[in-house]
């Protein structure tokens, strides 16, 4: 291949000297014979075998010298952002008074919004009081700290209340009810979370993930409606008032804990199904 304009060449591999140049003695290569002849094949003993017995000599000689490359397996292209999970709920959550396409977006949310929460999970464990970026300016954001100490609290809320939503109850209610989309009792685990119609006008799988896990956020951890992302003064609030709020952690989730779209090797447990 022709090098391209503004293109440098390729340099010789670490450890590894460029192929010197052919000197006048060496003998030339005859038309005809293969250029596959690895290194270590003589240039006289194959233009020996050549004349001896032929080309196929040479060609036997070279097919079982050389390394054989297997191909790589074809890379699967599956949608990982399947707002709907096929067959029966996933994660033994109940969805009562709901169809079966409503069945199947709850549980593809309910799978999505865990995922989020324990992607989070791990950048903030990870989290050094500097890095990643992305990790310091969620803190910043949601939480109005950057504090190492601070992501700690807030993957440790996130990991109890994932520990606890197999089995989540939902219910699907046919009447819209202002501008909520869900709607969980606040510090009572046993209760149904409420959807209502708004929940599926938004047809992106983690912005649905992240609405289920603000209403665990009331239910498993007790946390409060103390502002929203959305509100101008959100940035106003300080540090303890944001770890008792329900929206700081399912926004921080959203933010950091998206997964990566695209094509993978094998199915995933985060496709939205079981």
């Amino acid at each position: 291949m022709g090098v391209e304009p503004g293109e440098a060449t390729k340099p010789a591999a670490p450890g590894r000297s460029p192929a010197a140049p052919r000197t006048a003695a060496e003998p030339a290569w005859p038309a005809g014979l293969s250029a596959r002849v690895p290194p270590r094949v003589a240039v006289a003993n194959a233009i020996a075998l050549q004349h001896g017995v032929g080309n196929r000599a040479v060609s036997r000689l070279v097919a079982g010298s050389a390394r054989t490359v297997t191909p790589a397996p074809a890379r699967r292209t599956l949608a990982r952002d399947v707002t709907t999970a096929p067959g029966p709920p996933p994660d033994g959550i109940k969805c009562n008074s709901c169809s079966a396409d409503q069945t199947g977006q709850i549980g593809a949310a309910h799978q999505r919004g865990k995922l989020l929460a324990r992607n989070a999970i791990a950048k903030l464990n990870a989290y050094d009081g500097h890095s990643p970026g992305e990790v310091r300016d969620a803190l910043q954001h949601h939480f109005h700290t950057t504090s190492a100490n601070a992501a700690r609290l807030v993957a440790s809320a996130l990991l109890q209340v994932i520990g606890e939503v197999s089995g989540t109850s939902y219910v699907c209610k046919s009447t819209p009810n202002g501008s909520s989309e869900a709607e969980a009792i606040w510090c009572v685990p046993w209760t149904d979370i409420r959807v209502y119609p708004l929940f599926y006008s938004n047809t992106e799988l983690n912005y649905r993930g992240s609405t289920l896990l603000h209403e665990w956020m009331h239910r498993y951890h007790c946390d409060l409606d103390l502002g929203y992302a959305w509100e101008s003064d959100y940035g106003g609030h300080g540090t303890t008032r944001q770890l008792f709020n329900a929206d700081a952690y399912a926004m921080l989730a959203y933010d950091i804990g998206k997964p990566v779209i695209g094509d993978f090797d094998a199915p995933r447990s985060d496709t939205g199904a079981a």
